[in-house]
């Protein structure tokens, strides 16, 4: 991942005008002062694990109190991939016994660019010998796993600090910092030096420190403990509240200066931390406790807003949405990275995007912090609205960092089925040989008023030969002509008519439909009239409107027909 906000001003430099290493280091942004107590305005380890800070990125405590997690089998080396290391609960030496561990991120402004600056500290619970501590920054998900195995693996760029600090008076630590790479590496074959402290070591603060790492503890006794306004913390010679000389730790790594000084131009995205203790210096070194957590120096989410805007063919649903990306990490993404997107709508069938993020909304300059990138689309589905999940990722190299899954609820198209129903009769005489009968002739006309497809019922009170089965199109709306199709035009109803005032289905069909017939009735007219009346009923469901098993549109319409005066049947 690349962190562009200091790579451009970085790349102004060429090699002939300015060298990384030589430049002074800017004030640190952490105490670097052997103890955790905060003493000026500078943030150290207790505003910053308890109170707040300045820290664009901070893990927090960790603790680890035995007998939780050590390092296990000899397989378990710093210079062998992740997938090798074992661990499970149990004791190291006392020297080696790690209590707390932590660590912060910063950007600091060095000569017009900000470099990626990583502060950490750890404390353990014996003094009774040197302290020889690791620690890794990981760009994948390295934790515990299931089988005492450890998860996720390692990445081109990870990196390895190494720090060494011998008892005696006048002692100086050693500092070596290492990357890791796939393949052909100087200290070992996947391990690059970056930097090593020279003879005079690298205690922060002093002459020693060259501004890449330093490192530093405490030369007497410091406070420590709750009772300090700290945290928990026990040592071995049972001096309450009390760090007892060398038992915190703490150090810097200016993660920019370190990258440019190899030539390198990208600063890895890191999102998990481990500090481990060593039997020595050595790459190989037999590894003992370890504690980490999350280091989240890059992180993206995601979010939707979708819903379902037309019905179209087929009883689908057009369902627009769009995909709102935020960086919500502390650095900039450059352009040329590449976003894939994985959305599985809830009909089933799913979707993928996949491109750089210069060919998104707002990622034509790259994605900077708390900015959003979005990108929208439709796509048809069976169902009306429905749930959407959206997974994310942003790729670099051949690892990424993932947002939260986000599920979305989409908005459904309100739909109103309605439908109306009109008959209408007429009574006559009709010779049918060696009698006369009363001849009635009917119309029954049904249209669809709503705004979905509808399947219909049709029966009668009186004759249960009128029933029927059949499906309606709803009306085609329009604003203008050029809205309909060829024969019709926009009526003052914004709906699609033709010169007769028949109304064009959205998709083709009959938005009305007309029973016409006649028959002989069994019943006689009455009154001085000879009225006959009987009842049509149309009920409908919709195969787009998910209302229930038992909601059903519904209308009646009575016609009611006199004999006389006589009128002669069309033949």
């Amino acid at each position: 991942m690349k962190l562009k906000s200091w790579l451009n001003a970085a790349m102004l430099c060429g090699c002939t005008l300015c060298s990384y290493g030589a430049l002074a280091f800017p004030p640190d942004a952490v105490e670097l002062d052997g103890n955790a107590i905060q003493n000026t305005a500078v943030d150290d380890w207790q505003n910053i694990n308890l109170n707040g800070s300045s820290a664009s990125v901070k893990t927090g405590l960790k603790a680890d109190l035995p007998p939780l997690t050590i390092f296990w089998k000899g397989g378990s080396k710093d210079t062998l991939d992740v997938t090798e290391w074992w661990y499970r609960d149990g004791s190291v030496p006392d020297k080696d016994d790690l209590r707390n561990g932590y660590a912060a991120a910063y950007f600091l402004n060095d000569g017009g660019h900000d470099d990626l600056v990583i502060y950490f500290g750890a404390e353990r619970y014996a003094n009774s010998g040197d302290a020889i501590m690791g620690f890794w920054f990981f760009q994948d998900q390295v934790g515990t796993g299931a089988g005492n195995r450890f998860t996720g693996q390692h990445m081109e760029n990870d990196v390895f600090i190494i720090m060494e600090y011998p008892q005696g008076s006048n002692s100086v630590p050693f500092v070596q910092v290492m990357r890791w790479v796939n393949s052909g590496g100087d200290i070992s074959e996947n391990l690059e030096l970056l930097y090593a402290s020279g003879a005079s070591g690298a205690k922060c603060g002093t002459a020693g420190d060259e501004g890449i790492a330093c490192a530093i503890t405490n030369e007497q006794d410091e406070l420590a403990g709750v009772a300090n306004g700290l945290w928990p913390y026990e040592n071995k010679s049972g001096i309450a509240d009390t760090y007892p000389i060398e038992s915190l730790f703490e150090g810097r790594f200016n993660v920019t200066e370190a990258f440019l000084a190899a030539g390198i131009s990208e600063v890895p995205c890191f999102t998990n931390f481990m500090i481990e203790t060593r039997s020595s210096r050595s790459e190989t070194a037999q590894l003992k406790d370890f504690l980490g957590g999350a280091f989240p120096l890059c992180s993206i989410s995601a979010s939707k807003v979708c819903g379902a805007t037309e019905l179209v063919a087929g009883n689908m649903f057009r369902i627009d949405y769009t995909i709102t990306l935020k960086n919500t990490g502390v650095g900039s993404i450059a352009a040329d990275e590449t976003i894939s997107i994985h959305d599985s709508p809830s009909n089933g069938t799913a979707f993928d995007v996949d491109q750089d993020v210069s060919l998104f909304a707002n990622g034509a300059d790259g994605w900077g912090p708390d900015e959003e990138l979005t990108y929208s689309g439709y796509y048809l589905s069976s169902v009306n609205g429905g749930t959407n999940t959206v997974d994310a990722s942003v790729s670099f190299g051949t690892t990424s960092i993932s947002a939260d899954q986000y599920i979305a609820e989409c908005d459904s198209l309100a739909l109103s089925p309605m439908l109306s129903i009109v008959k209408n009769c007429a009574l006559s005489l009709e010779d049918q040989g060696s009698l006369i009968a009363v001849r009635k002739d009917y119309d029954i006309t049904v249209c669809n008023t709503g705004d979905a497809p509808l399947d219909v019922n049709l029966t009668d009170s009186v004759d249960l030969a009128l029933d029927e089965d059949f499906a309606l199109d709803f009306a085609k709306q329009c604003l203008v002509d050029t809205d309909c199709s060829a024969g019709y035009t926009c009526n003052g109803n914004q709906m699609c008519a033709n010169g007769d005032g028949d109304l064009e289905g959205n998709f083709g069909g009959d938005v009305c439909h007309v029973t016409t017939g006649n028959y002989l009735p069994t019943a006689m007219p009455s009154g001085t009239d000879g009225t006959l009346s009987n009842t049509a009923t149309a009920k409908a469901t919709s195969p787009v409107v998910d209302t229930g098993p038992l909601a059903t549109v519904g209308e009646s319409d009575t016609a009611m027909c006199d004999l006389c005066p006589l009128v002669v049947p069309e033949e």
